[in-house]
C-alpha cells in the first residue's frame, strides 16, 4: 500500500511540472507572436541639394503594421494644437520657410503596412535669389525647429512612439 501512495505523489508531481512547463511554454509563444508583428515607424529628412526642398518620410521597418492612434507637432518644443495644423503649408510659414508646393498627410487613424512609406510632407521652398547652397543652409536650420510625436499600436494593443528630431 505504501508503494501505492509513492506512486501517486510521484505521478501527481510529474503531472505538475508538466502544467508547469506548458503554461511557460505558452506564455513563451505568446511573448513571440507579439514580437512577430511588432511595427517599428522611423522618419527620414530628405533634403534636395540642387533645389531647396524638404520631403519628411515616415517608414514602417518593423514587423507588423502601425496604427497610428496620436499625432503631435512641435515648433521649438512647444506643441501646437491639431486644430492649429489645419495645413502643413501654414505650418511651415511659423517656422520660416515659404513653400511654393506642398504635398502633405494628415496620418490620423491612418495604418500603415510592413515596409511602406507615407510621406508625412513633401515641400519645394521658395529661396532667395542668392545661392542655393545658402538656401538649403538656412532650410535646415528652420527644419530642425519641427518635431513630430506619433504614438502608434501594434495589432495587440502595444503602444510605441516615433519622434523626429529625438532630442525630445
Amino acid at each position: 500500500m505504501e508503494a501505492d501512495i509513492i506512486i501517486a505523489i510521484i505521478v501527481a508531481i510529474i503531472a505538475f511540472v508538466a502544467l508547469g512547463v506548458t503554461l511557460w511554454q505558452l506564455w513563451v509563444q505568446r511573448k513571440h507572436n507579439r514580437k512577430s508583428v511588432m511595427p517599428y515607424l522611423v522618419f527620414n529628412r530628405i533634403t534636395n541639394y540642387d533645389s531647396p526642398q524638404i520631403i519628411i518620410e515616415l517608414k514602417n521597418i518593423g514587423l507588423g503594421p502601425a496604427i497610428i492612434k496620436d499625432v503631435s507637432y512641435y515648433i521649438d518644443k512647444k506643441i501646437i494644437k491639431t486644430s492649429d495644423m489645419c495645413n502643413w503649408s501654414n505650418f511651415l510659414k511659423k517656422v520660416g520657410i515659404y513653400p511654393l508646393d506642398v504635398v502633405e498627410n494628415t496620418l490620423s487613424n491612418y495604418a500603415i503596412s510592413t515596409g511602406d512609406t507615407e510621406v508625412v510632407v513633401s515641400a519645394v521652398i521658395l529661396a532667395d535669389n542668392s545661392s542655393v547652397q545658402k538656401g538649403h543652409k538656412d532650410l535646415m536650420k528652420n527644419v530642425q525647429r519641427i518635431d513630430i510625436k506619433i504614438r502608434y499600436e501594434s495589432i495587440y494593443n502595444d503602444s510605441f512612439e516615433a519622434v523626429l528630431n529625438d532630442e525630445q
